[in-house]
């Protein structure tokens, strides 16, 4: 009990900055400055609108901001880190024709499939699910009015390529790596590609999120974010978070020797807190701007939540579980200060062919109305084998 445990980041969650801040047993302490004395990289942050029009109709991933950074960056003779967080080359499929709305999702899960590039297929490509993994070749037309598939969307197949269509030397020597999930099969290539990047014999490393967090390569002048709002828009009050969190981590893997570091930004909303103050490196003014929405509405670090998730490959036994547990939920806890949401479709209503259904159960501070919900929660569970529940 008289054990210290250190907690450190430079984007610490905003449950722990609150109970370093409010809690008696925490104690908060700053670094302000970056260790041995680095400075901080110039981050800016790209209107993608802009980009789109300064482009001239051009539909490229990298707009004409990272591609002159990225020259300048490898005419120098420095290294480049490129962060999409989408896997594959197009994250959707849809019919090219405005009047039709055609698109191309999986048959086992409520969710569009990713296009990714392949050159011994002979449509040079197949779609995936990313989720139960189905593959299936690109179809010919659309099956609804006939006319050509529309590939639409970005993912790090597709940077990869506009790279080596900028910088086609990049090709014969080999010094463009792509890491993503599909690429890096085994520890033993992750290893690899960082060593080769490490001695210098990798220029530009491609890559999501694995590129964004622990890497520390002084030669690395550039970090191109292709787009800061990948997470932004998810279904998750964390969503503003884990994108700050995200583009801090991966801002802070440039300029970490002598040679200053620049981060080009390029988001659709570059008026955003998130964006904002990430690309000012300003931890304090995004909390200050995040907790005051957590408290309205009492979200943690202010209230608990409990997510309940009803799934089966019936949807009937799915329904029938989740209106009984709805009325369970509300008879007993109908007095207290909780606020139950649902049952609803999840999210995904559909993964691997098993239906989904959720219940968002949100409670005060108060440890007994916690314990009193789980125990509550955990007797309904026992009681029923299917569907599978998962608190």
């Amino acid at each position: 009990s008289t054990c210290p445990v250190l907690l450190c980041s430079a984007t610490p969650s905003l449950e722990s900055w609150y109970n370093a801040l409010s809690r008696p047993d925490w104690a908060l302490h700053h670094l302000p400055t970056r260790a041995p004395g680095l400075t901080l990289p110039r981050t800016r942050v790209v209107d993608l609108k802009a980009e789109r029009r300064a482009d001239e109709g051009r539909r490229a991933a990298m707009g004409p901001t990272l591609r002159a950074a990225l020259n300048r960056t490898l005419d120098n003779g420095h290294q480049a880190l490129l962060l999409l967080n989408r896997r594959g080359w197009a994250t959707y499929i849809t019919c090219s024709s405005q009047r039709c709305g055609w698109t191309l999702e999986c048959v086992h899960c409520d969710v569009t499939m990713v296009y990714h590039r392949s050159g011994n297929l002979p449509s040079n490509g197949f779609v995936r699910c990313h989720h139960c993994h189905r593959e299936v070749r690109l179809p010919r037309a659309c099956p609804d009015c006939g006319s050509p598939p529309a590939r639409l969307g970005q993912g790090t197949q597709r940077i990869e390529e506009e790279v080596l269509n900028l910088r086609p030397e990049l090709t014969q020597d080999d010094t463009l790596q792509r890491m993503d999930s599909d690429s890096m099969n085994r520890q033993e290539d992750y290893e690899l590609v960082l060593g080769q990047f490490g001695a210098g014999e990798v220029d530009i490393l491609v890559g999501t999120q694995m590129i964004a967090k622990g890497l520390d390569f002084p030669g690395v002048t550039l970090v191109g974010i292709v787009s800061a709002d990948s997470s932004l828009h998810l279904t998750d009050f964390r969503a503003s978070e884990r994108t700050f969190q995200l583009l801090c981590q991966v801002a802070g893997r440039a300029g970490r020797g002598e040679l200053p570091g620049r981060i080009p930004v390029h988001t659709h909303a570059p008026e955003h807190p998130a964006i904002v103050h990430a690309a000012t490196h300003d931890y304090r003014a995004f909390v200050d701007y995040e907790l005051p929405l957590r408290d309205e509405l009492d979200y943690p670090p202010y209230g608990r939540i409990i997510l309940v998730v009803l799934e089966d490959e019936d949807e009937a036994l799915v329904e029938k579980t989740a209106n009984h547990l709805g009325e369970v939920l509300e008879h007993h806890l109908a007095d207290d200060e909780v606020q139950i949401l649902g049952p609803a479709p999840a999210p995904i209503a559909l993964l691997r062919n098993r239906h989904r259904r959720n219940f968002l159960i949100k409670t005060g501070p108060s440890s007994e109305l916690l314990d009193k919900t789980r125990n509550l929660l955990q007797s309904f569970v026992e009681r029923h084998h299917r569907p599978r529940i998962t608190v």
